[in-house]
Order: C-alpha cells, then sequence, then structure tokens
C-alpha cells in the first residue's frame, strides 16, 4: 500500500500573474545587463580610461554604496508609498543613468552617472521582488523567482554580447546608449501593465518602529547577513572576469561576446529549472548543490591560466549556472522570512545590504588583485580561497534560516 501524501498540485499563475513577471522581468533585464555590463566591460575602460585597478574598483564600489544608501532610504517609507508609483520614479532615474553613462567624456562624469543608476538600482530590485512577495502564494514564489531570472540570462545570451560587440566596434559608450533605449521601453510597458498596490502599512504608523523591527527576528538577521556572503563573493570574483579572460587565460575581445553569451544561455536554461526544483525538491538542495558546482569551478578556473576559449566556455557557464541556482534558491528563500506588515521594508533593507556587497566584493578584488607589468591579473587563488569561505558560511546560514521557519509555523 503506498502511504505517501501526493504531493501538492502546481497552481497556474493568473493572467496578471503572467504579465506582472513579464513586466517586472523586462524592468529587471535592464538594472541586469547594466550590473553586468561595467565588469565586461573591464578591459576597454581601464585601457581607454588609462585606469589602474583601484580607480576601476572605486567606479564598482561607489555604484554600489549608492544603490545600497538608497536602498536602506527606501526602506524608511516604502511601506507607505504606492509601489508603481515609486517604482516608476526610480526607473525613470535609472534611465537617465544611463544616458549620462553613454555620454561620458571623463572618469568623473562616468561615476555622477554610474551614482545615478546606482540610486535608482537599489529601489528597483526591491520593490519588483515586493510585488512578487505581494502577488504570489508560496507555492509559486519559487516559479516566479525562476522567471524572474530569464532576464538575466536573456541579459547574457542576447544583451551583453550585443553591447560587447558595438563597444568593439565602436566605443564602449556605445553599450550604454543602446542599454538606455532598452530601458526606456521597459518604463512604458510597466507604466501599461502594472496596477497600482495598496499601502500596506498606517501613514500614522512610525516608521523608524516597522524599520527596527526588521531586525528583531533572528532569522530576518541570518537571512540579510547570507544574502550580504553571497553578493560579496559573485562579484568579487566577476568584477574583473572579462580582464582577467583576456589577460590570464589568452581570450581575445572579440571572444567576450561567446563567452558571456552562453552563460547566458545555460542561465536561461536553468533559472527557471531550479525554482520549479526549489518548490519541488526543497530550497536547501537546490542551494546546496549550486554552491558545490560553484566551487568546483572556481578551483580550476582560478588555479590554472591559458585554459583558452574551450574550457573558459564551459567552466564559465557551469559559474552562471551555479550563480542561478542559489540566486533563486535564496530568493524563494527570503520572500517567506519577512512578516507581511514589514515586507518591502525588509526586501528594501535586504537590496540594500546585498548593494553595499556588490561595491564591498569590487572593492575586495580590488584590493587583493594587481596587475603585473604585462597586464596579467596577479592573485586569483587567494580571491578563491576567500569566496569558498564565503560560500561554506553562507550554506550553513541557509539553513539556520530554514530551520527558524519551520520552528515558528
Amino acid at each position: 500500500m503506498n502511504t505517501t501524501a501526493p504531493s501538492p498540485e502546481k497552481k497556474p499563475f493568473s493572467r496578471y500573474q503572467s504579465l506582472l513577471v513579464l513586466s517586472l522581468g523586462f524592468l529587471l533585464f535592464g538594472m541586469a545587463l547594466d550590473f553586468m555590463l561595467m565588469p565586461a566591460l573591464s578591459a576597454m575602460v581601464l585601457e581607454s580610461m588609462a585606469l589602474s585597478t583601484e580607480a576601476f574598483a572605486l567606479i564598482l564600489s561607489l555604484n554600489s554604496l549608492a544603490a545600497g544608501i538608497s536602498a536602506f532610504a527606501l526602506s524608511l517609507f516604502a511601506d507607505r508609498i504606492e509601489r508603481k508609483k515609486l517604482l516608476l520614479i526610480t526607473y525613470a532615474l535609472f534611465c537617465v543613468g544611463l544616458i549620462g553613462s553613454a555620454l561620458a567624456p571623463d572618469y568623473y562624469t562616468l561615476i555622477a552617472a554610474r551614482l545615478a543608476t546606482g540610486i535608482s538600482g537599489g529601489m528597483i530590485a526591491s520593490l519588483c521582488f515586493t510585488l512578487i512577495s505581494e502577488h504570489f502564494e508560496e507555492k509559486q514564489k519559487g516559479r516566479a523567482m525562476g522567471l524572474i531570472q530569464i532576464p538575466f540570462g536573456i541579459g547574457q545570451l542576447a544583451g551583453l554580447p550585443l553591447a560587447l560587440y558595438l563597444a568593439a566596434e565602436f566605443q564602449w559608450q556605445y553599450a550604454y546608449a543602446a542599454l538606455a533605449l532598452v530601458a526606456i521601453l521597459a518604463f512604458f510597458l510597466a507604466l501599461s501593465l502594472i496596477r497600482r498596490s495598496e499601502v500596506t502599512q498606517s501613514p500614522d504608523s512610525h516608521f523608524w518602529q516597522n524599520w527596527l523591527a526588521v531586525f528583531k527576528t533572528k532569522r530576518q538577521q541570518y537571512c540579510l547577513a547570507n544574502n550580504f556572503l553571497l553578493i560579496t563573493a559573485d562579484v568579487a570574483f566577476m568584477s574583473f572576469s572579462s580582464a582577467y579572460f583576456i589577460f590570464n587565460q589568452g581570450l581575445e575581445e572579440a571572444d567576450l561576446a561567446l563567452v558571456f553569451g552562453l552563460a547566458g544561455v545555460a542561465s536561461l536554461a536553468f533559472g527557471p529549472l531550479f525554482g520549479f526544483w526549489a518548490d519541488r525538491f526543497g530550497q536547501g538542495k537546490i542551494f546546496s548543490l549550486s554552491t558545490l558546482l560553484g566551487a568546483l569551478v572556481l578551483i580550476p578556473l582560478s588555479l590554472l591560466s591559458d585554459l583558452g576559449l574551450n574550457s573558459i566556455l564551459i567552466l564559465n557557464s557551469l559559474l552562471f549556472c551555479s550563480v542561478a541556482g542559489r540566486t533563486v534558491s535564496a530568493g524563494a528563500l527570503s520572500l517567506m522570512v519577512p512578516r507581511p506588515e514589514n515586507r518591502a521594508s525588509f526586501l528594501s533593507i535586504d537590496s540594500a545590504l546585498q548593494r553595499v556587497a556588490a561595491g564591498f566584493g569590487a572593492a575586495l578584488a580590488g584590493w587583493i588583485l594587481v596587475q603585473s607589468e604585462d597586464n596579467r591579473m596577479l592573485n586569483y587563488p587567494q580571491l578563491m580561497l576567500l569566496i569558498l569561505i564565503i560560500y561554506g558560511l553562507s550554506t550553513w546560514l541557509f539553513f539556520i534560516i530554514q530551520r527558524r521557519l519551520k520552528s515558528e509555523i
């Protein structure tokens, strides 16, 4: 006799849920491509502006720190303002920052433009994830987070290779001009598709009390710490990835489009699958296996040099699969952690800390890595060892969060 309980039936998305995922995905496509583009252009920007690794890391760090500060500010009033209005205002500023990046004639103008995209980007992600948390049930969140990963995959598959092609054929600013056009289209799509949301917090409530409430429970503290570690590790390795592939692994600039394009195929194919598997088999299993895959890829990628194009294509694609699996499972878990009354505040703080983590990861890479006289990037094995330690800590935190969630049911 079969005593196994039947698995819960997968509830399909409503029409509005599908349109919401489409619209939010389009918004996040622009933000994701902006996040990936500057590290991918590292070799070109370093050469065209004659920058040191520290100066380039400062561009990445200031962008991320600005995003972190803005997301912290958003957490103070996110539950008191209608979501759609706030999302459209911040995305308009994001478009302005992209236009500024495309027109930047010098280093300091570029920093100003990157600050604008950082300030807006810190708010956009948390607002998008708040809308997902509010409009999808628990057994739908994994699939929703998996589908949201599709824009990241499309960005790598089509957007990033096209941007790199424009940068190689003309100059790197053309990549940002093309991205600005895409972001403007995403803005008008969101304007027409996303519905207005109800304000979840009373205007009479004291926003400082709501903000501090986010830090009162251990599970929320652990979740924030875990996501901080994840972003730090990923950004630290990828901040100088294109320079590393060219100067250490023997690739040409023209090869970068194929490298990141194939990584986009991997993310696009496996992102939704990871979301489905997280709902079906458990977020902890997917997170652990994805972390193990990332560790197994980082070791040869960091210790060996002159691997050539074919090996880099395989290893980099597997690395992005690992990132997709950890992002989907950790993101789905994060949506289950906050209480409804401070959901937007929690996700805003989470987004802020992730942006600060991105800045910290980029700065960490800039501190550890140095360029030799022949432009080779040195100290990648030391950076890899630090990332593996972070992987272990984040996996430990992930299971602590899950245990606390189960104990409070």
